[in-house]
C-alpha cells in the first residue's frame, strides 16, 4: 500500500510504527518494536503513543520520512 522510496534506508522502519504510532520520529518508534519480547509490561504497545492511521496518512508519514532521508 505504500510505495517504498528506493534510495531510503527502509530496513530501519517497521510497518507497525508507520501504521499504528503517533511518534514524530518513525525510526524511534520502529526501534521500540525491534527489541526482543520481554513480556507484556515492557511491550512497545504500552510504551508508545498509539494512533491508527489511514492509508493516506501513513503514506504521508512515510513520504515525510523519505524526504528527510
Amino acid at each position: 500500500m505504500i510505495e517504498e522510496y528506493a534510495l531510503a534506508d527502509n530496513f530501519r522502519l517497521e510497518d507497525r510504527a508507520i501504521w499504528c504510532t503517533d511518534r514524530p520520529s518513525l525510526e524511534a518508534a520502529s526501534a521500540a518494536f525491534r527489541r526482543p519480547d520481554s513480556g507484556h509490561r515492557n511491550s512497545p504497545w504500552f510504551k508508545t503513543a498509539l494512533k491508527l492511521h489511514s492509508v493516506d496518512s501513513a503514506r504521508d508519514r512515510y513520504r515525510a520520512w523519505a524526504a528527510v532521508e
